[in-house]
Formats: C-alpha cells, sequence, structure tokens
C-alpha cells in the first residue's frame, strides 16, 4: 500500500512538472527564419524584446556586434515576428529609453567598438523609424539610466574606456524635461564596472547643481 502511495505522489509530480513545462516556438513565431536569413557565423550579440513601434506589443531585436546589421522584427499581436526593411541598424540596442519623453521608445546603438549613440524615435505603429542624433559617448560599453544625483530626473551613466577616453563612469544628467546634457561629468571611480555598484556622489554632483550647459533633444 504504502510503495503504491509513493508511486501515485511520484506520477501525480511528474505530471505536475510536465504542465509547468516550456514550449518551443521559435520557428512558430517566426524567429528561427529571421535567424536563419543570416549567415551561421552572424556575431548575434544580444536579444531584446522591446516595443519598438509603439503598437503596445513586445517586438524582437537581433543585436549584431562588429556592425554586422541588427535585425528589428515587428510583432502582429499574436506572437509571430516578421522582419522588417524600414529600420537596419548595424549594431546592438544597449539602452531603451524615451529619452524625449514623446511616447516612444528611443535607443543607444552601438557605433564601431565603443561608442553609443541616441537614436530618436520618428516611427508609428506597424512602421519602424529612427533617426540619428549628435549625442553620444565615445566608449559606452556600460549604459544604464539612473537618477544618480537624487534629483527626480533620470541621468545616462555611461562607462568604458579606450580611444583616448578617461577611465571612469561618465554622467550625462537629465533636466525632467525630456533632455539629457551632452556634457558629462566624471566619477572618480577607475573602473567601468563601477556602474554596477554604489557611487557616492563628489561634490560637484549636489543636488540642484548644474555643471552642464549644452543639452540633448530631438529638435
Amino acid at each position: 500500500m504504502k510503495q503504491a502511495f509513493v508511486a501515485l505522489v511520484l506520477l501525480l509530480a511528474a505530471r505536475t512538472a510536465a504542465a509547468q513545462g516550456f514550449t518551443n516556438v521559435t520557428a512558430e513565431s517566426g524567429l528561427e527564419a529571421i535567424r536563419a536569413s543570416r549567415v551561421g557565423s552572424y556575431w548575434m550579440s544580444g536579444l531584446l524584446f522591446v516595443d519598438l513601434d509603439g503598437d503596445g506589443d513586445l517586438d524582437f531585436f537581433f543585436g549584431a556586434h562588429h556592425q554586422e546589421g541588427g535585425v528589428a522584427s515587428l510583432n502582429d499581436g499574436t506572437g509571430h515576428f516578421t522582419a522588417t526593411s524600414t529600420w537596419m541598424p548595424l549594431s546592438e540596442i544597449h539602452v531603451a529609453y524615451d529619452l524625449n519623453e514623446d511616447g516612444r521608445v528611443d535607443v543607444v546603438l552601438t557605433e564601431g567598438d565603443g561608442p553609443g549613440r541616441w537614436w530618436f524615435n520618428t516611427g508609428k505603429p506597424g512602421l519602424l523609424g529612427f533617426g540619428r542624433s549628435s549625442f553620444y559617448d565615445p566608449q559606452a560599453r556600460l549604459q544604464m539610466m539612473l537618477d544618480i544625483d537624487r534629483d527626480g530626473k533620470v541621468d545616462w551613466l555611461a562607462a568604458g574606456t579606450g580611444s583616448g577616453v578617461t577611465p571612469g563612469v561618465r554622467v550625462y544628467r537629465g533636466d525632467g524635461n525630456g533632455r539629457v546634457a551632452t556634457t558629462a561629468d566624471t566619477t572618480r571611480t577607475r573602473s567601468a564596472h563601477a556602474a554596477t555598484s554604489p557611487i557616492p556622489r563628489p561634490s560637484p554632483w549636489r543636488r540642484g547643481s548644474s555643471a552642464a550647459t549644452a543639452w540633448c533633444s530631438p529638435t
């Protein structure tokens, strides 16, 4: 009787585990065909779900390193994705954030081997479009959006070394009106990895201070 009870428990556990499993929908979703459209040696450096066209559905982005060409694909609302030819960036998305607060997500794309540049969303549902801005960081290998000086306004943090860039974390401070300073304050840290750790506020970052005078906007 005890052995039968144990067998029943194991059977129920197996059925529960099976019910909680995952189903492979790579082919059904269209993503397998999109990946297959690239050569086998394609350096796929990142996968991202983000609503690129603002229709309320999560779209899918294949990131590519070394300018091999990223692939944006739109979700039809049922989980099926189709690659789009209206916007074909060369690289990967590092940050997806509505920087100018117009209700459409903007992105930071890698340029070459390190720099990060903001692209502002100009598209509409079903039609992708992004405009290249003049706002970039020369070595933005690690990035985040964070209110670093605790003034209630989101700031852009970028970190990376190389190409003559001074080691440290560069902070482009937001003004609370959809713009971020195009000149940066630099932390006293000497490691790019510092951006993932709490950073003490040196005196130039005191709340309400204004070290930068130039601002980025899509105009």
